[in-house]
Order: C-alpha cells, then structure tokens, then sequence
C-alpha cells in the first residue's frame, strides 16, 4: 500500500533547482490505493506524510535528488471505522510498533522529457523491498512541481496479510497511485 510513496520521492528527484526551495502542497497532494476483492473493492489513502533529509546538488543535476518519503501508517483513512482500526492492528500496519513507513529515492534516470524511473527502498513494517518506478513529473509553472505515478504491490512482500476472514477474498496486489505537489 505504501508504494505510493515512491512516487513522492521521485517527484522531489526532479526539481530543476535546489530541493529545500521547495515545500510539499498536502492540499493538492494524495497518496491512495485500491484493493479489488471478490465481494467489495477497497479505496483508502493516507492523511499524513512528510519529507524528510531531501538533498539536490544543482550542478550535478536531478540526478543527485535524495530524500525520504515518511508515511503515517496510523492516518489509512478508508471511510470505514472498523475496516482502519483492523488495518491500524498487529495483523495489518502494526502503527504502534511500526508508526511509520518509508520510501527512500536512492537513484533517478532520466526516460523522456517528462518520465523518469526512480529507485526506491520502501520499508513497511520491519520488511523492505527495492523498486524501480515510473513517475511522470510536470512543471505547470516556475513555482510549481508535480509528480505522479501508479504501482502495484504485493501485500504479502511486507506481511499485510492479515488474519480476518475477509483476507480471503482480497487481492493481495495493492495499486498505489499518488499525485504530489510541491511548491516554492
């Protein structure tokens, strides 16, 4: 679920100037994902996250973007009291042990004019998985700089499976769509 994240990351790789002239716009930001199951489909997002030791070195390009993309597992929001406290529990997020995941941006590549592939370690819980992500970055104007993208992840990878009846008819991919929004 937390692969969203990754593309909040890339988004920051790609600043044209220095990274710290910017700051993330939470209210033109999202980070949702979708859970297809057998009986109702899941749609949920997270209310909270953050930037965290983000670093550009303006003359070696946006290459050299870094940063870390700090997610509050206790914020899943699915409109569904029952359905976020399960997921705030020690079978899904564990948010008392594990408050927080993250997405770390460790390289970014240059696809096209407006697409680039960013690595990423996401770690959810005590597990991390390394991945690559195609993340579209626009610059609408000189102030503004925006990233999007979708991924697939397999819940499983970082132990959200759960132990409730309903996992049984749940998907375990997760699509992750985020749209973040950074502004000078």
């Amino acid at each position: 679920m937390i692969r969203f994240t990754f593309m909040f990351l890339a988004l920051l790789a790609l600043a044209p100037v220095h990274a710290d002239a910017f700051s993330l716009d939470l209210q033109r930001s999202e980070i949702s994902f979708y859970v297809p199951a057998k009986i109702t489909n899941v749609r949920g997002y997270f209310r909270k996250y953050t930037v965290k030791d983000l670093a550009f070195d303006a003359k070696k390009g946006l290459a050299s973007l870094r940063g870390t993309v700090a997610i509050n597992t206790a914020s899943v929001f699915t409109r569904d009291r029952k359905r976020d406290a399960h997921l705030r529990a020690d079978d899904f997020f564990y948010t008392d042990k594990f408050p927080e995941a993250t997405a770390k941006v460790t390289d970014l590549t240059v696809m096209t004019a407006d697409f680039y592939q960013v690595t990423v370690v996401l770690q959810i819980r005590d597990k991390t998985k390394i991945y690559q992500i195609p993340v579209k970055i626009e610059f609408p104007d000189k102030d503004t700089l925006r990233a999007m993208g979708t991924i697939v992840i397999n819940r499983g990878d970082f132990d959200l499976t759960g132990n409730h009846i309903a996992n049984i008819i749940m998907k375990d991919d997760v699509e992750v769509n985020f749209r973040l929004v950074f502004v000078r």
